[in-house]
Formats: structure tokens, sequence, C-alpha cells
């Protein structure tokens, strides 16, 4: 876990957040729109980087 790829930590991310999405909304997110999701996450600074892999701050 440690060892994750940039690639990996970001699919982690991916569907950590798609998954709660999907519950908070009741609704699905397309591959594009979890894309945009995190490019906008990403330049706000609202991701923080650990060994272990991106969270979203809270």
């Amino acid at each position: 876990m440690l060892f994750l790829s940039h690639d990996e930590k970001i699919k982690q991310l991916a569907s950590h957040l798609a998954e709660r999405l999907e519950r908070e909304l009741s609704q699905e997110t397309s591959d594009e729109q979890m894309h945009v999701l995190i490019g906008y996450l990403f330049a706000s600074h609202l991701i923080e980087h650990r060994p272990t892999g991106y969270y979203v701050r809270s």
C-alpha cells in the first residue's frame, strides 16, 4: 500500500469519491466527470498527499 504509483492512487481516490457521490446523490458519475472533479480538487489544493494515497481534505 505504501508504494502505490500516482495512477493507482488516483484510481483509488476516484473509486472512493464515486462511491461517496453515488451514496449521497443516488446518481452514478462518469469517468469524465470524475476526471474533472479530481482536477478541480487538485487545483484547489483540496487533495492531501499521504504515503498511502490521496485524500480529500476535511
